[in-house]
């Protein structure tokens, strides 16, 4: 990008000065409804990087948050890229790829905005972009996160172009979840017969290699156990909503913590000047739970 270098330079004051990332993936706003509490880094973007529900797993925080390619957030491309690590290696591109969070050398993209009125949280970041050569997207993610009901929370997004190019051309974490490793079996429905109740798919998810795969019914799950219980974590993608297929992958990174991910990819391409919105959903507990949401939403 034109002024990389004054980009990164604003995003190196950014990660010292604004509040939440001197622990950049410290809480620094939440909301709570006695259930659940979920809580995002301003500092990062505001991507969410607590999750807790006090009848599931001993209230731990179930959102796997080590470093800003993690959290439960959306990461949009744009054109080709190559495929290799990008941080403190010039030789690499990984393309246009502007991270709610942040950069692959971990400095939090900070915040325009940041508030929590008890029920909603809002927050307005500008993110970087993944490979730190390219330096600051612009881009401006707002998001909305909120608690309609006991074991769901709600995302809602909107991503307006302030690039001189279209964005897109390629499909998008939209969003993406990292959630703890111990949730380790995957689900989704893909059979014949949706809006049933119809036997749940377990999905063979190769270890540690990533998938994506397409549904009947617009959903995804890891949990703890066979059978879709007795707990687990479900990101729910409305019909309405940009969807091309599910991503899913259970690895341990090298000298890093075990993670199981869920991922919506959806395409679009946004001209300068536009704006596109998601709405999407993580409901936490039993799978039969989860699903009950998910046909509720849905009108079935």
């Amino acid at each position: 990008m034109k002024q990389a270098i004054l980009v990164v330079a604003f995003a190196v004051a950014t990660c010292l000065l604004a509040s939440g990332l001197a622990d950049a993936q410290g809480v620094t706003h939440s909301v709570t409804n006695g259930r659940l509490t979920v809580g995002v880094s301003a500092g990062w973007g505001g991507a969410i990087v607590y999750l807790t529900d006090t009848q599931m797993a001993g209230g731990r925080n179930v959102i796997v948050s080590p470093d800003t390619g993690t959290d439960a957030q959306v990461s949009i491309y744009s054109g080709a890229g190559t495929d290799c690590w990008p941080c403190g290696n010039p030789s690499c591109d990984t393309g246009w790829n502007a991270v709610q969070a942040g950069n692959a050398c971990n400095v939090g993209s900070g915040y325009q905005a940041a508030s929590s009125d008890g029920s909603t949280i809002y927050t307005r970041t500008q993110p970087l972009q993944w490979d730190p050569d390219r330096g600051r997207s612009n881009l401006i993610v707002e998001q909305w996160i909120s608690l309609p009901a006991a074991n769901v929370v709600k995302m809602e997004y909107l991503v307006t172009n302030n690039e001189t190019m279209t964005v897109g051309g390629r499909t998008h974490e939209w969003p993406v979840a990292y959630l703890d490793g111990t949730l380790v079996y995957p689900y989704t429905y893909d059979g014949g017969s949706p809006w049933t109740y119809d036997t749940p798919t377990l999905v063979n998810v190769p270890v540690p290699n990533p998938i994506t795969f397409t549904s009947t019914e617009p959903w995804v799950a890891w949990t703890w156990d066979d059978g879709g219980g007795p707990y687990g974590v479900t990101l729910y993608v409305p019909t309405s909503q940009a969807h091309d297929t599910w991503g899913m992958r259970r690895w341990t990174p090298s000298g890093s913590v075990s993670r199981s991910i869920l991922q919506n990819w959806g395409s679009w391409s946004l001209a300068p000047g536009q704006s596109v919105a998601l709405t999407a959903y993580l409901i936490t507990g039993p799978l039969s739970d989860a699903r009950a949401q998910v046909y509720a939403y849905e009108g079935h």
